[in-house]
């Protein structure tokens, strides 16, 4: 919703604020750090997205592939392209995750994402053993198990 409503703590807002002298990227240092440019224009968000990209397409079977776009990063949907709930949840973390590491001035590394994602699948699954309602879970992950195995 922060994201949407382009009221995401960017390095120009927090300028803007006093708090922050910068208004590059974190990441690259090279560009105004835009909310654009955080989550897809960045040339290390791009890499991490590539590889994002490249093992959901590699490792998933859900006979889906997957193009990233800025559309589909930015607000979570293209008109060319739909997804599952599961793999809309899989985007939300990584976006998460990028702003992690932006407030910790840390690159985006793809397989750090990978454990946490590992650790929300495990949190998600542990919730649905309490709920009750573990077949359903077993069924929105089905496509995405092998992603959480390698």
């Amino acid at each position: 919703i922060r994201l949407v409503q382009r009221i995401l703590a960017t390095n120009v807002v927090l300028a803007h604020m006093g708090v922050e002298k910068d208004v590059t990227c974190s990441f690259c240092g090279k560009e105004r750090d835009a909310i654009e440019h955080i989550f897809w224009r960045c040339e290390h968000v791009k890499r991490f997205w590539e590889q994002l990209q490249t093992v959901v397409n590699n490792a998933c079977a859900n006979g889906l592939f997957v193009n990233l776009n800025e559309s589909i990063v930015l607000f979570g949907h293209d008109c060319s392209f739909k997804s599952d709930d599961t793999f809309d949840l899989i985007i939300l973390l990584a976006k998460f995750f990028i702003y992690k590491c932006k407030v910790k001035k840390n690159i985006p590394q793809f397989h750090l994402f990978r454990n946490y994602l590992k650790t929300a699948f495990e949190a998600h699954k542990y919730i649905a053993i309490i709920d009750m309602s573990y077949d359903k879970f077993t069924k929105e992950w089905q496509f995405y198990k092998t992603l959480m195995e390698s």
